[in-house]
């Protein structure tokens, strides 16, 4: 016997599908269409069979004429028409204005975005050092009466026993090699007393030239700006010496008392390349 085959009328069969039960109308709404749908029937037999209720027939000038009872329907369609249209178009303009903000905000947190990166990008592309040099390995900041001792002091130093190897910046006497800065700290001469100096160091690692604004030294008596703009072409390293104007002694007498002078100070530099993107670096002083 097939499974199924005597299914009683009625009965329900489980088929592992779940139907929802079809919505039912409500009483109110299914005596509106009956009581409809009677007087559209009773109106459609009398105009069947040509009934008038009114005998005596209408009057246009008390009731109002075909025009005018057109336009009153017109009327009461046209009012809620107009409103229903008019807040559809206001919700339709609302959505288009709200659409359009959202672009607009979209669109300045990605130039926001764009900007942080180039400004990042900038910003490791240009280093800021703070060291201690001295008057043979930057002749170039020495001032002239330090470039008159330096050549006196080369000339003792040969006398010494010592050869300069001025482009390695060396000096040698037999196996014994030693830098300019360890040559100036082991055998100190009164022809430069004060031979040591604190710089900064700029090098523009990137791919524009920027411009170094200003620099603002700071330490615990206060600050001190120097607007000294500077172009820095790409790959270029910019040098400068600082001294009593940033707060500093022009010189030094041991290396220890420059480096120390160094770590006391916070140096800030402010820029910008050559798309007119600004930079900030700050370089904090070592304790």
């Amino acid at each position: 016997m097939v499974d199924g085959a005597g299914d009683a009328p009625g009965a329900v069969v489980d088929d592992g599908v779940t139907r929802r039960p079809s919505p039912r109308w409500p009483l109110s709404a299914i005596c509106a269409v009956l009581i409809s749908s009677i007087l559209v029937a009773v109106l459609l037999l009398m105009n069947l069979l040509g009934v008038q209720l009114n005998e005596g027939g209408y009057d246009a000038d008390v009731g109002g004429s075909m025009a005018e009872w057109f336009e009153a329907f017109a009327t009461l369609l046209g009012v809620p028409a107009a409103v229903v249209f008019g807040v559809r178009q206001l919700q339709s303009t609302g959505a288009v204005l709200e659409l359009e903000r959202r672009q607009l905000v979209g669109e300045e947190q990605e130039r926001t975005e764009r900007r942080r990166a180039e400004q990042a990008i900038l910003q490791r592309s240009v280093s800021l050092r703070v060291q201690v040099d001295n008057v043979l390995d930057a002749p170039d900041l020495a001032r002239d009466d330090e470039r008159r001792a330096v050549e006196r002091l080369a000339d003792e130093y040969l006398q010494r026993g010592w050869v300069r190897d001025q482009a390695a910046g060396t000096w040698r006497q037999g196996a014994a090699v030693r830098t300019n800065a360890e040559q100036l700290a082991t055998e100190p001469t009164p022809l430069a007393p004060a031979p040591w100096f604190v710089t900064v160091d700029c090098h523009n690692s990137g791919t524009v030239a920027v411009v170094l604004e200003s620099w603002t030294l700071v330490d615990d008596t206060g600050s001190t700006t120097i607007d000294a703009p500077v172009e820095l072409p790409p790959g270029r390293h910019h040098h400068q010496r600082l001294g009593v104007s940033e707060g500093l002694l022009d010189a030094y007498r041991h290396p220890d008392e420059a480096d120390a002078a160094a770590r006391a100070r916070a140096v800030v530099l402010e820029g910008f390349d050559a798309g007119g993107r600004t930079f900030r670096i700050v370089h904090q002083p070592r304790r």
